[in-house]
């Protein structure tokens, strides 16, 4: 098989019920098979428009949340994953093919030689939580993408679309080779990226 549709249009895909919200994400070596590899790009929108990060905002941290919902093969291998900004945007009426070869960006972080846990609550911020995947990622570019020019005027701040054409989005992908395929659910409230930061006014 040359290549297989994962995406329909934005059109297209309403017509079908809308998008679901799993995405895959690993690698796996089948002895009768061979290799299996999953990715995915993501969008991405803010929880409110025309953020502000208020005087001298230094970013502490930032956390991409991924909700699990489901795994195969096998789990007990260590494995890593990476991610990147998306390079360029993706185009809602297009249908995407599992050929596609999307665009990377900078590098903005990696989890590397983990043991996936598809089924174990998490702790996050104090409060147990759905099985979630916690990746740390440079605060430096969110430092100076977001923090920097978050003043709550930003042009690129004022809307989802404004804020797409600005941040294209991330690629999830596997830097290992023989482990699990992990499902993951992106419409999950779990799953997030959050920027940690302190400014003037607020020191926690």
């Amino acid at each position: 098989v040359d290549s297989l549709r994962v995406t329909f249009s934005a059109s297209d895909q309403l017509i079908l019920g809308g998008y679901s919200g799993d995405r895959l994400v690993g690698s796996y070596v089948d002895p009768f098979f061979g290799r299996a590899q999953a990715s995915f790009v993501s969008q991405m929108v803010q929880q409110q428009v025309n953020t502000n990060f208020g005087s001298n905002p230094m970013v502490d941290s930032v956390r991409l949340y991924l909700g699990y919902n489901g795994s195969y093969a096998d789990t007990s291998k260590p494995m890593s994953v990476e991610v990147f900004e998306l390079g360029a945007e993706l185009d809602r009426d297009t249908s995407f093919f599992s050929d596609f070869d999307p665009v990377l960006g900078q590098k903005l972080g990696e989890k590397t030689s983990f043991v996936p846990r598809p089924n174990s609550l998490v702790t996050i911020e104090g409060v147990e939580t759905n099985p979630t995947l916690s990746i740390p990622l440079e605060t430096g570019y969110f430092q100076q993408k977001f923090a920097d020019v978050g003043d709550g005027s930003f042009p690129a701040f004022s809307s989802d679309a404004a804020f797409i054409e600005y941040f294209n989005g991330i690629v999830v992908k596997p830097a290992s080779v023989d482990g699990s395929i992990l499902y993951f659910n992106l419409s999950a409230v779990n799953s997030r990226l959050v920027v940690y930061y302190h400014n003037d006014n607020n020191d926690s």
